[in-house]
């Protein structure tokens, strides 16, 4: 709640430009303090989503809804669901240029929460915006599917990185990404039945290359590329948060209801 507070503070402070979205950074001294970017909008809409469907509370599912319009009409997220990285209000900028770098973990961010969403509007009963919302997660979802999976043709369905994973120029906190959207998409699978199946193929065979991965080091570390059958020699914590999250994404269907404040 206290986090929640905070962030709704932020946006009404920072509302003076772009018509509101959160800033990277709190201080005008550190970079990309001009930068509103999806992760930490991403963050905040996950965040009210999570709260609308955990208290039932309409003021957290509102906030939600404004973040999630806010983003698509500033065109972080674009009609065909594609998640882009920010935008600078630098100097009159206004978010008016858009960075096109797509991240795992920016994507994730917004689909977790749309399930969330999902699952408030039916514990809410309202079958309109359920509908909605789910559509957005089947959207998401797929974008998801085409852009972050199948590498190469003959590694269908097989998580990676875009950006950096190929040339194998992620930073730590890049190779750490697809940890937060193994994590997103298996709970997405428990909260939105509609796309379970579709969600587990992904995992499943990701969790496949993943196990053919983990050879190195006396076949004690897992690599990054999933697809090569074998490890690639990088052996990062945000590499091995990756590859593990992957692996107990395949468990969500066991663990216990997501609870609710009722």
């Amino acid at each position: 709640m206290n986090v929640f507070g905070d962030f709704v503070g932020r946006w009404l402070n920072d509302s003076m430009t772009c018509n509101g979205g959160l800033k990277w950074q709190y201080r005008t001294s550190q970079a990309g303090y001009w930068y509103k970017n999806s992760v930490s909008n991403g963050g905040f809409f996950q965040t009210s989503a999570r709260l609308a469907r955990y208290t039932g509370n309409s003021v957290f599912a509102m906030w939600a809804a404004t973040i999630w319009d806010w983003s698509s009409q500033t065109g972080l997220i674009s009609s065909d669901y594609h998640v882009y990285d920010g935008a600078s209000d630098q100097n009159g900028a206004n978010c008016s240029s858009i960075n096109p770098l797509e991240w795992s973990y920016n994507i994730g961010s917004y689909l977790h929460g749309a399930a969330h969403m999902y699952a408030y509007s039916q514990s809410a009963n309202a079958t309109q915006e359920g509908t909605e919302w789910e559509q957005r997660v089947q959207g998401l979802l797929k974008t998801i599917q085409s852009v972050f999976f199948s590498p190469f043709s003959n590694a269908t369905n097989i998580m990676f990185e875009p950006e950096c994973e190929e040339a194998s120029t992620c930073s730590t906190d890049q190779e750490s990404f697809k940890a937060s959207l193994a994590q997103w998409l298996g709970k997405t699978a428990v909260l939105v039945p509609s796309v379970a199946g579709d969600i587990q193929t992904m995992m499943q065979a990701t969790a496949q290359g993943v196990a053919s991965s983990c050879s190195g080091q006396g076949a004690n570390t897992c690599g990054m590329k999933y697809y090569i059958g074998g490890w690639d020699g990088q052996a990062s914590l945000g590499v091995q948060l990756s590859a593990l999250e992957t692996v107990q994404s395949l468990l969500v269907s066991d663990a216990p209801q997501f609870a609710t404040e009722a």
